[in-house]
């Protein structure tokens, strides 16, 4: 299993311990291959994202999982901020629309992972993409127990288990993240 972090922090100037810092270093634990790809000034190797580095990025070291470490709505992921001052004037300068996501021919049989609840209404996108499924929240979560649940899905998926088990294995460690939800297609019919 690889799998490719991509992140788009708001304030990637303000030091913090960010949700792909600890991923990462659960990754490292579990010996886990992973790419990181974040604006955050935290890295060595910094990456500003658009389409173009999003599309030549998921076709790299055969990438089996995205997990999506950015903000997003009904009209897209976002991949770049406005540059006002005070953060909470920032506001999505550069999205990843649906009609995009859908387009997007490197989705196809990825799993995609987000613990941001705001990407659930691009789930049917990734689909509609051909990603074999998306692990997502249906509404906010806390983030408290966000990086032991996925270290414990991650764990489970690296020794093989499939998404739905793996999922159903951190839920019940994790009870307060049971929103959490895969969405796959069966057949031609709807999500599942």
């Amino acid at each position: 299993m690889n799998v490719a972090i991509f992140e788009v922090c708001r304030n990637p100037e303000i030091r913090k311990q960010t949700e792909t810092l600890l991923l990462s270093q659960a990754f490292e634990r579990l010996r886990i291959p992973c790419q990181v790809y974040s604006n955050d000034g935290i890295w060595q190797r910094r990456t500003f994202l658009n389409r173009s580095l999003l599309q030549k990025s998921l076709t790299e070291d055969t990438v089996d999982v995205v997990h999506l470490a950015l903000h997003g709505d009904r009209e897209g992921l976002v991949l770049g901020w406005s540059q006002a001052e005070k953060i909470r004037d920032r506001r999505p300068q550069t999205r990843l629309s649906p009609s995009d996501i859908e387009s997007m021919t490197q989705w196809r049989g990825k799993l995609i992972v987000s613990g941001a609840a705001s990407v659930y209404p691009l789930a049917e996108s990734f689909l509609n993409a051909g990603a074999s499924g998306v692990v997502v929240p249906e509404r906010s979560i806390s983030y408290q127990n966000l990086i032991p649940f996925l270290e414990g899905f991650y764990g489970k998926i690296a020794s093989r288990q499939s998404p739905q088990p793996a999922l159903d294995s951190a839920i019940r460690q994790f009870p307060d993240l049971q929103s959490f939800r895969l969405l796959s297609r069966r057949g031609t019919g709807g999500l599942s």
